[in-house]
This record gives structure tokens, C-alpha cells and sequence, in this order.
């Protein structure tokens, strides 16, 4: 929720996001909730460049039905008069058009849907996480194109592991991710958890995260940092391992929520892992490892007693799905590996790793020699989402690669699984039941003795088969073109013929190369504009830092003296020097100005990627 605000002059930025015809047209519209029901209710937030009323009309028929105009909008320096406003009273699973505005000036008509509360209408989701970009543009080149194909899979709402944005206390960066975001956003739900990279300038209600977003405040600290919401028969709980660090009244709120819905699926997510493979080269950890926060005492025993089901985490740019695991108070780092997953004494948690929407990637969780978590079961360096069906006691999960941002296997799954309630369904009437057990009956399934085909299966493409009873079998969509295999398809790629060239390749200083996509070459600490047209445009006036300002995430796998290895390549590829190397030519300098890089192509190919232990270490000291 925005607090009351001062006034603060309109920086031009805001002026970026009204792409309407109209002076002051609504942009930057966004649904969440604000409240924990989402059956009955339905948040909405919009940006005008001038002060108007808030104001919604909307119906189920007409946007002429109904009309309400909520609190006056607060302006927020950089991004303009930002407007909230819930509706409530709403019919459940219910359609709705509308638009937000005030007369002359209002939005394109959107619709929305409320969830359903019978506990037995099939519905699906998804999670995403970490789609930061690794310069201060704000969120990946890639976040956009991954953010609509997840919308293409069936989603009603989406929940989002944190990292949104480089540097959450850069509003020009919340600017570029509100409107990287517009094709979905007004449609479906967007509930985040806040990242690592996503909290300030101050906390709690002054970040700029908790002014952009309207969502559920809990009792405890009475801001957004935390929530909890019920979608039909899933609670799920966003959690903060960023801010308000008392664990100990989080989770007893979390005990206590949950224990309000004994039957319901639930389902936690946050940033920081509570269990995760910490990725390492030569012996010097790269990737976060878990229990970075300290939270894993409180956290993992709090989730075996109050029945969670499935723990999404994020921050390590890898997927990663464990066997059961439940807590061991011996090894807090790990986990104890139990028989099945389920929500019943003794049985275990679905802990996953997913921070694959659109921040680059780490190769190493490929890799043969890393020293894997307990129960660590399937790994991918890919771009992805993940897809969870409901339909009563049954919960249907996929991992799904993305076409954005990954040279081959879009669309493809990475993990299928499935988990089921003991007992009868009680979603399953007399008289119509579901022989192939895949929680949706005869009645509305399209081929009731096939597991894997119902209305809330996933669609394979090419494969000629109507997975998901829409009646069409989807045809694949042609392969994204990669000309340099970089790993950054043409379209994202500034420079589709240079593999030393793409938006999150680290900035090379004094190489004459605009390595990063930026239009700014570094050298001796001085920015160069290279796309303007004058060769000797001199020091940028603009002095915002580039990517190569501060050592590269922990997580990037990629030398700052280097060209990064192919993302649609498999991880042991990631020795293999630049093709573009001079083993006789003297090194650029990394990040550091060091020039320690090794040109010898020494045995087996892994020389260079020494240097990536310093940058890791000096990144994960940082934050």
C-alpha cells in the first residue's frame, strides 16, 4: 500500500509509461490482491501522468455496471500519480471487464477473474523468480517475453520469488519493470515476495517494493513484507527473508494461518533457500548456499508442522527440486531425506529451486564435480517457470524452459510430478468418476484414460496431442535465432553477430567494446557514450554506474575479462575459451583492472575461469 506521500516534482521517466493517446491515459495497470480472500475481491493499480481521480468502472457485462473511485492518488517522484483501489463483494470465479481512469482518459478495457471457493474448480498458477538484469536497466531483456509465455500456459495468477529489479532502491528501475510488464499485468495477478536486490531505499512501507505493489499486510509487522492469501483450496504464503528478520513471530503468524486450513493445499515462497546445491569452481563457492539469512532453524521445522506442501525458493539463478525432505536439527544446512512427499507425520516437503525468469544463468548446477544437497534430484541452468495445476486433492507440477532466453527446448518440460491426497477425492461425484485418477472426472476431462491429457495438463507442442483439451494440438513455435550463440536470441541481442556483445555479458573496461548492450564503454573509470555520433562524444553526462561498476552476482559464472559460455550449451561446455581469444595477444583487464586473466589455454581448457573465484567471493562479500 502507498503511504501518504509529500509532493515531488514529476521526473520525465513518468512520462515514459503513457503510451496512450490521451494527456493523461492510465498506464502501468496491475492486478493483485490486498486482501486474503480472492474469490470476493480484486486490487488494481494504474499511473497517470497528472492528478485524477481514481476511479474504476467495471461490470460483468459492462464496464458501465458499476462504478467506484477509491483514496487520491499519491505521486511518487519518478514514476508519477500512482492510484490503488480494491474492489470487494465480488462474485467468485467470475469474469470481469474494466477499466481504470477518470472520464476522457481511461485505460483500454482489461477483464479479470475472481477465484473460485468451491474447493473443487480446477485452476492453475505460476511461480517465477529472479528476473533481474545485471546492469541497472532494472529487470532482464528476457523478463517481458518469459513474463507473457507463462500467461500463455494457463495461469491465473502469478507469484514472483523476489529480484524483480538490480537495485530496488533505483525507482527509474521499478519505471522499467512496470512497463516491461504491461501485457500481462492488467489481465492476472501478480503476488511477489521481495528479493535481495529489491528492498530501500528504507524498509517496510517507504521501500519503493512496498509503495508499487498492493497487497495483504500482516498482523505482525503490518506491512506487506509478509502475506498470506487463499486461492479456492491453496493457501499460500509469501515470506520475507529480506526484511524483519524476527523469525520467530513469522512463523508462528504461518503456524497460525495454516492451521485455520487443515485441508487446503499450501504452498510457501520466498527468496532466500532454505535448501539449495551451492555451486563452486575450483573450490570457491559461486552460488548462494543455504541458510544464508539464518533462518533454517525457524523456517524448516515451522513448515514440517504446519503441513506445507511445497516451499518455492529463488535467489540461485538454477532449478532445482529435491526429494522429500523434512528438518534435521543435526545438520541445518540439509535436510533429512524421507520416503514421500505429503503433508502427514513423517512425510516430507517439495523444497525447489527456481530463479530462472530472465537474470543470466549458472551453468555449474550442470556440472559433474559440485557437492550437490541432500535429496538434490533434478538440476537445470535453463530459463523456466514453474506450472502448478490444482483439481481437488490432486496437484499437478511441471517445470517448463522458456523460449525467451534459451537458444533450444523452449516449451519443453524439465520436471513433471505429481502429488495426491490420501483418501477419496471428495471433488468426485457419484456417477461421474475419474478413471485415470488425474483429479478431473469423466465429465470434464477430454480423455479420461490418459493421466497426462486433461484441462489442466500442460500443452507439448508438435507432439499432435491435445494435452490440454482446448481442441487444438498445438504446432511448436520456430526456435528463437541465436546467429552468434551467445545464449542472447536476435531480438534481445544489441549485436546478434558478436558473442561478446549481449545485455548481461559484464562490462569489459578499456576494450573498445560496448560488451553489456549499454551504449556505454568503460575505461579508467570514465563512461563513454559508443552510440553516439560524434566518436569522440567524451564522459556521459549521465552518471549512473554500469554493470561493471561492482563485481558480478555471485551466482554469474562468467569472468569479467571474459565472453560468458553459451547459456544453451551444456555446463561442461563452460571451459572452452572464446573463440575470439589471442592466446598471444596481452589480456584486457577484469573487472578489477587486475589483467590476471590466464591467455595460455592451458590443459583442459579451464585456465580462465580462475579468475572467477575473486569475483564471486568479492560479490558475495558485498551482498
Amino acid at each position: 500500500m502507498v503511504p501518504p506521500m509529500r509532493s515531488l516534482p514529476l521526473l520525465p521517466v513518468a512520462l515514459c509509461l503513457a503510451s496512450a493517446p490521451a494527456l493523461a491515459a492510465p498506464s502501468a495497470v496491475k492486478l493483485s490482491w490486498a486482501s486474503a480472500d480472492a474469490a470476493t475481491t480484486m486490487a488494481m493499480s494504474w499511473v497517470t501522468p497528472t492528478d485524477l481521480p481514481s476511479t474504476i468502472e467495471y461490470g460483468v457485462q459492462s464496464t458501465s455496471e458499476h462504478m467506484l473511485t477509491g483514496p487520491a492518488a499519491a505521486l511518487i517522484d519518478g514514476i508519477g500519480w500512482f492510484h490503488e483501489l480494491e474492489l470487494s463483494g465480488l462474485m467468485p470465479n467470475t469474469t470481469y471487464r474494466y477499466r481504470v481512469g477518470s472520464a476522457g482518459d481511461w485505460s483500454p478495457e482489461y477483464t479479470f477473474k475472481t477465484a473460485p471457493n468451491d474447493g473443487c474448480t480446477p485452476f492453475a498458477f505460476v511461480s517465477l523468480g529472479d528476473a533481474r538484469s545485471q546492469d541497472s536497466r532494472g529487470p532482464s531483456l528476457n523478463w517481458s517475453s518469459i513474463h507473457t509465455e507463462a500467461e500463455a500456459a494457463g495461469a491465473e495468477f502469478f507469484l514472483n520469488g523476489g529480484d524483480l529489479v538490480r537495485e530496488g532502491n533505483d525507482i527509474a528501475q521499478w519505471a522499467q519493470w512496470l512497463q516491461d510488464s504491461e501485457m500481462v499485468n492488467p489481465r492476472r495477478p501478480m503476488m511477489p515476495a521481495m528479493g535481495n536486490h529489491d528492498d530501500g531505499p528504507g524498509d517496510g512501507n517507504s521501500a519503493n517494493y512496498n509503495r508499487l505493489f498492493v497487497l495483504p499486510t500482516n498482523p505482525v509487522t503490518g506491512t506487506e513484507d509478509y502475506y498470506s492469501f487463499v486461492y479456492n483450496n491453496v493457501v499460500v504464503f509469501s515470506l520475507s527473508t529480506q526484511t524483519f528478520e524476527d523469525w520467530t513471530a513469522q512463523m508462528q503468524w504461518l503456524t497460525n494461518v495454516a492451521a485455520q486450513h487443515p485441508d487446503k493445499w499450501k504452498i510457501a515462497f520466498f527468496h532466500h533457500p532454505v535448501y539449495t546445491t551451492q555451486t563452486a569452481l575450483f573450490g570457491i563457492s559461486v552460488g548462494h548456499g543455504p541458510n544464508e539469512k539464518g533462518q533454517n532453524a525457524f523456517y524448516a521445522p515451522a513448515f514440517d508442522a504446519a503441513g506445507i506442501d511445497i516451499v518455492v525458493q529463488s535467489h540461485n539463478h538454477i532449478y532445482e527440486r529435491f526429494l522429500p525432505l523434512r528438518f534435521d536439527p543435526n545438520d541445518l544446512d540439509n535436510g533429512q531425506q524421507v520416503a514421500q512427499y505429503g503433508n502427514g507425520p513423517g512425510e516430507g516437503r517439495l523444497y525447489v529451486v527456481s530463479g530462472g525468469s530472465g537474470a543470466f544463468l549458472d551453468p555449474l548446477i550442470e556440472g559433474q564435480f559440485q557437492d550437490f544437497g541432500v535429496g538434490s534430484t533434478v538440476r537445470s541452468k535453463d530459463h523456466h517457470f514453474i506450472r502448478i495445476a490444482v483439481a481437488g486433492n490432486t496437484l499437478h507440477y511441471q517445470a517448463i524452459r522458456t523460449n525467451a532466453g534459451n537458444t533450444s527446448g523452449g516449451g519443453t518440460v524439465i520436471d513433471d510430478l505429481t502429488l495426491a491426497r490420501p483418501g477419496q477425492d471428495p471433488c468426485i461425484q457419484p456417477g461421474d468418476p475419474d478413471m485415470d485418477m488425474d483429479g478431473y472426472p469423466a465429465s470434464i476431462d477430454c480423455n479420461d484414460q490418459v493421466f497426462d491429457i486433461n484441462p489442466g495438463a500442460t500443452e507439448i507442442c508438435g507432439n499432435a496431442i491435445d494435452e490440454n483439451c482446448d481442441g487444438t494440438a498445438e504446432p511448436c513455435p520456430p526456435p528463437p535465432v541465436d546467429m552468434d550463440g551467445d545464449g542472447s536470441p536476435a531480438g534481445t541481442d544489441c549485436d546478434d553477430t558478436n558473442p561478446n556483445r549481449y545485455p548481461e555479458h559484464p562490462e569489459v573496461e578499456c576494450d573498445g567494446i560496448d560488451n553489456d548492450c549499454d551504449c556505454l564503454e568503460v575505461c579508467d573509470g570514465v563512461e563513454t557514450d559508443v552510440c553516439a555520433p560524434a566518436p569522440d562524444a567524451g564522459p556521459a553526462t549521465d552518471a549512473t554506474p554500469g554493470p561493471d561498476a561492482e563485481a558480478p552476482d555471485a551466482t554469474s559464472p562468467v569472468d569479467a575479462g571474459q565472453s560468458a559460455p553459451d547459456a544453451g550449451q551444456p555446463a561442461a561446455d563452460a571451459g572452452t575459451p572464446s573463440a575470439t581469444e589471442d592466446a598471444g595477444a596481452a589480456p584486457p583487464p577484469a573487472a578489477d583492472g587486475c589483467g590476471c586473466r590466464d591467455t595460455t589455454g592451458g590443459a583442459g581448457g579451464l585456465a580462465w575461469l580462475l579468475p572467477l573465484g575473486a569475483l564471486a567471493l568479492r560479490r558475495r562479500l558485498r551482498r
